[in-house]
């Protein structure tokens, strides 16, 4: 538990230096999703989507759909 919260901060700090980097975006999502933050993770997953970086929105989009339904 510990690790998660430390992991955490970490990302929150890196979102604020890097907010549009999609695969920071990705896998903050990841890690808020297993950590109970589903519905904030959709919105970084949402953004990570509209990148024009071709693994990481196509990962985002996936993720999208697979926690969708």
């Amino acid at each position: 538990y510990q690790k998660e919260k430390t992991s955490e901060r970490y990302f929150e700090e890196y979102y604020q230096y890097f907010p549009d980097n999609p695969q920071g975006l990705v896998y903050y999502a990841e890690l808020l999703k297993d950590r109970g933050k589903k519905e904030q993770a959709k919105e970084l997953l949402r953004k990570a989507a509209q990148s024009d970086h071709p693994y990481f929105s196509k990962r985002a989009r996936g993720l999208l759909e697979k926690w969708s339904s």
